[in-house]
C-alpha cells in the first residue's frame, strides 16, 4: 500500500496480513514507523497506524 501527502509518498508493508479491516482506497490514516529504502522505494514495515475517518 502506498500513501501520499504534499511532501511525497511512502509504501506501507504489513507482513503476514492479507487485508486490514477499515483500510480501503481513499481511507485517511496516520502511520508511524522506521522508514527504510527497499529497492528504491521508501518503505515502513509493519507500521503503527490510526484510521482518521
Amino acid at each position: 500500500m502506498e500513501i501520499w501527502d504534499e511532501t511525497g509518498g511512502v509504501t506501507l508493508q504489513f507482513l503476514g496480513r492479507r487485508e486490514i479491516r477499515g483500510l480501503d482506497i481513499g481511507t485517511e490514516l496516520r502511520a508511524e514507523g522506521m522508514v527504510a529504502d527497499n529497492d528504491g522505494k521508501m518503505t515502513i514495515l509493519n507500521p503503527s497506524y490510526e484510521l482518521l475517518k
